[in-house]
């Protein structure tokens, strides 16, 4: 990422927010909601 835009492509499509995690709330929210997605980080 070289630059952090305020506005973006789906939040203007679909109205989709930014939200920050902290890198422990990212691995749990991932277990949930992206279990495949979070194996890439734990390899």
């Amino acid at each position: 990422v070289s630059e952090e835009l305020p506005e973006w492509e789906d939040s203007q499509a679909i109205g989709r927010k930014r939200k920050w995690f902290t890198v422990e709330e990212a691995l749990h929210q991932l277990a949930q909601h992206k279990p495949a997605q979070l194996t890439y980080l734990q390899s």
